[in-house]
């Protein structure tokens, strides 16, 4: 974000609660999500955006991702619409372009924390109550900028780990191992750092 010089952290986390109520409101898919936001993020880092065309690129973002994940996407219509008409159909073509050529055509190399969390949850017998309360942890780090820099498996080892714990249940052995020693040894780390 130091490379920009109209949007700040506190702008990105607006956007990325916008992106969030979008996502909700049109029932997608998680992964097409936490595309969209890398999407932006690693867009943000690349080009200097005027904070007029900051919703244009989170818009577009969560279009893209949309295309790349789900099996139904939105048309571009809807996006237009999920703007209030904020954006044109052609400004949110231009602006896919724009982007996708910005990242060298590298929609997803990322894998969610939710990829990480179906695998933790398989040593947990996918208890349910702790996948939806392990998903909601996951997803506030979506607005902190603090959490860009952390491993997805990560951002799930903790997140379970937390809903674990306020739902009075242990870390338990098949759950190391899931997440390996190093995940586990850093889980700790940096949930002692925040007691």
């Amino acid at each position: 974000m130091s490379n920009q010089t109209e949007i700040t952290w506190e702008m990105r986390q607006t956007l990325v609660d916008w992106l969030l109520q979008v996502h909700f409101r049109y029932h997608m898919l998680p992964e097409t999500l936490w595309i969209a936001i890398n999407v932006v993020d690693r867009f943000l880092s690349r080009r200097v955006v005027s904070l007029g065309k900051l919703q244009l690129v989170g818009v577009t973002a969560m279009f893209i991702a949309a295309k790349y994940e789900e099996i139904l996407a939105p048309s571009v219509d809807e996006f237009v619409f999920m703007t209030e008409n904020g954006y044109t159909k052609e400004e949110i073509l231009k602006g896919e372009r724009i982007v996708l050529q910005t990242l060298e055509f590298r929609v997803s190399q990322y894998c969610s924390p939710y990829s990480w969390m179906r695998k933790i949850s398989k040593a947990d017998d996918y208890d349910i109550q702790t996948r939806t309360l392990s998903k909601f942890l996951t997803e506030v780090t979506l607005l902190d900028h603090r959490f860009l820099r952390v491993k997805p498996s990560l951002i799930a080892a903790i997140g379970m780990y937390c809903a674990r714990k306020m739902l009075g249940g242990d870390w338990v052995c098949s759950l190391i191992i899931i997440c390996s020693a190093t995940c586990y040894a850093r889980t700790m780390r940096v949930v002692s750092a925040s007691d």
